[in-house]
């Protein structure tokens, strides 16, 4: 499964699929969500494009590893 990235840039919305055949897996999607909140960027989401998003604390909490990320972006 592929996932989504995106984010507020300059006050706008931002996505990312990642780059064409390296499209985001699951750890690829954490790990750039993670550049992207290091930097500054604000409402960091991932989206699997089946209705399933994560953002917020539970992302970060994903992020800092003091949660794991399941496939279908739910926390555990």
């Amino acid at each position: 499964m592929n996932y989504i990235v995106s984010h507020a840039e300059d006050g706008a919305a931002a996505l990312d699929l990642g780059d064409g055949e390296k499209a985001f897996d699951l750890a690829g999607a954490l790990a750039y969500a993670a550049k992207l909140i290091v930097a500054g960027k604000t409402s960091v989401a991932i989206d699997d494009g089946e209705g399933n998003r994560i953002a917020g604390a539970d992302l970060a909490a994903c992020v800092e590893g003091r949660k794991t990320l399941m496939p279908d972006l739910r926390v555990q």
